[in-house]
């Protein structure tokens, strides 16, 4: 089963926030599993870095891969989850909810991961880690200025936006490249979608996922990205 757009989907990878990948029954209730054996290890990581753990279902089903990145001050997070074993396939974002009324421009930087999701695909082997800049105008209910994720060979930019900042929601379309590679990671789809969040104080954090649109029959495509900012300097 594919899904995406899990906005305050209350469920075992996600407590609010968007997702992206493969899952079945199975996976999810091993998901389930892990987070309430490792469930510190969001906070116990180091902030601003990148946490890989290696972790053994308890009902003796094999070994999966987990990790985490969390923001500076810890106001989002990315979470993967790579369980070939019970087919689960998956990147997560969540983070603080949005408190405040930002105001003018913000600027954003920080974490990004984009990866393939298919019958043969992990986290691992198919991904690429990078990072990511965003500038939001927050005149009026908000409006993106500028988008850009990358890595060795992706790139992904955003162009036009609706944002709901009463939600603390936006998504925009992006175009997709190879980051001047010539070798891109998008396998030659050109065309995605960016949906996300904004956290914390005056919106103070980000994160959120893409994937190519519109979905492939075969592969697929997607990322995800969290990082901290805040308002130009007057």
């Amino acid at each position: 089963m594919i899904f995406e757009h899990l906005q305050n989907q209350q469920s075992p990878i996600s407590a609010g926030g968007y997702g992206f990948g493969t899952w079945s029954a199975a996976g999810f209730a091993a998901a389930t599993a892990v987070i309430a054996n490792v469930g510190t290890l969001p906070t116990a990581v180091t902030a601003g870095s990148l946490y890989t753990h290696t972790y053994t279902h308890p009902s003796g089903g094999g070994t999966a891969n987990y990790a985490v990145y969390v923001t500076d001050n810890r106001l989002a997070t990315v979470q993967f989850f790579d369980d070939a074993t019970n087919g689960l396939d998956v990147l997560n974002t969540e983070g603080t909810p949005l408190s405040g009324n930002p105001t003018g421009t913000h600027n954003y930087t920080g974490f990004n991961r984009v990866f393939k999701v298919g019958a043969a695909s992990n986290l691992v082997m198919n991904s690429e880690d990078g990072s990511f800049s965003m500038e939001v105008d927050f005149t009026g209910n908000g409006s993106l200025a500028s988008f850009l994720a990358t890595t060795t060979n992706s790139s992904v930019a955003g162009t036009t936006s609706t944002f709901d900042l009463d939600e603390g929601s936006f998504t925009f379309d992006a175009v997709l490249g190879d980051n001047g590679s010539g070798n891109s990671f998008f396998e030659g789809a050109t065309a995605g979608k960016v949906y996300g969040d904004f956290h914390g104080a005056n919106a103070a954090g980000v994160s959120g996922v893409y994937h190519t649109d519109p979905y492939e029959t075969g592969a697929r495509f997607g990322g995800a990205f969290a990082g901290e900012g805040g308002p130009d300097s007057p």
